[in-house]
């Protein structure tokens, strides 16, 4: 996920990944 900060957020949605990581992919 940080490897891929331009990734769409239905990735983020799809991936495990905590609250934060989210934010910081988001932001």
């Amino acid at each position: 996920m940080l490897n891929k900060p331009n990734e769409t957020p239905n990735a983020l949605c799809a991936a495990p990944d905590p609250p934060v990581t989210i934010a910081v992919a988001v932001g």
